[in-house]
């Protein structure tokens, strides 16, 4: 029977067309998924029997039954960030529905997949995300949070050099408190906002892909090296190798999660290594590009199960 690999996704994002070219190089059996496309293009109909899973997914002229999904890449993104559909809320709400089914279709599937609903959740919430990461064995910043001034002005970690950063999933610029606009803070009780110890040294991305590790260090001098532009800094990556015992640490950690792919920031300092936090679907492309990383073709190898682990 056929097997084929199932990358979902919207075309124009670098982490999707990366893993594209190197299942393509493989000459791998792949299908490529659009989001932007699923109105038009996709059929998805299952059902779940007495037998397992039974059904199918159309695109274009092509049609997979559920049975011959060997695994799947999914990166895709809330239909309310596509404003390409915003003055076509029919067209919104079908997307919103077959992506629906869809998660729930790759919640039930005895296939690979990069990754599952569920454990990406964890995310959602970075201090319920902190506990489940201290529980693996990795040091935590020292963490304060609330919507109350006069207790963040009462608690030890409130200085010009803490840093702030936001709660949930949504992306946010880390930065510090003395490039904190004052009065803004008076806007606390309307936004719980979690503040932390500034951590002294560099950084590291580690990459994990099932048992494989891939780790990139960052060196900048500004909060976030992400947005350094922003602070007039640079930022310098280059690929380093890690330690048995770290490489061992970050791979528990994606597993204990229910991650097969996960982006793993640490801070190192001269007394420890700190982990900043988890993200289950990092933009692994700066990465691979700015430190010539391989990223996409261990990836493409993993849903390949050229790596069987």
């Amino acid at each position: 029977m056929r097997k084929v690999i199932l990358v979902c996704g919207i075309e124009s994002e670098d982490p999707v067309n990366l893993l594209l070219d190197s299942l393509k190089s493989r000459k791998a059996d792949c299908l490529f998924l659009n989001q932007e496309e699923l109105a038009d293009r996709v059929t998805l109909r299952w059902q779940l029997t007495d037998k397992g899973v039974e059904g199918f997914i159309r695109i274009g002229d092509q049609v997979v039954s559920t049975e011959q999904i060997q695994s799947v890449f999914l990166r895709m993104m809330p239909v309310e960030f596509m404003p390409e559909f915003d003055d076509q809320p029919e067209i919104a709400g079908k997307i919103r529905s077959i992506m629906h089914s869809m998660v729930h279709l790759f919640d039930l599937l005895p296939a690979r997949i990069v990754n599952r609903r569920r454990p990406m959740m964890s995310n959602n919430s970075k201090p319920y995300q902190a506990l489940l990461i201290k529980k693996c064995g990795f040091s935590v910043p020292s963490t304060f949070i609330t919507n109350d001034l006069e207790a963040l002005k009462r608690s030890d970690l409130y200085s010009e050099s803490m840093i702030y950063k936001s709660i949930s999933s949504t992306r946010s610029i880390v930065q510090t408190a003395e490039l904190f606009d004052h009065q803004r803070l008076e806007r606390l009780r309307l936004l719980p906002t979690q503040f932390q110890e500034k951590i002294e040294g560099y950084c590291i991305r580690v990459h994990v892909i099932g048992k494989s590790a891939i780790a990139t260090r960052i060196n900048s001098e500004a909060t976030d090296y992400r947005y350094a532009v922003l602070e007039n800094k640079g930022s310098a990556l280059s690929p380093m190798e890690i330690n048995c015992d770290l490489h061992g640490r970050c791979v528990n950690l994606a597993e204990r999660l229910g991650l097969n792919f996960c982006g793993i920031d640490l801070m190192v300092s001269d007394d420890r290594i700190v982990c900043l936090e988890v993200n289950p679907c990092p933009g692994y492309s700066y990465y691979q590009k700015a430190a010539d990383q391989p990223i996409s073709d261990v990836l493409a190898d993993y849903l390949m199960f050229r790596n069987q682990q």
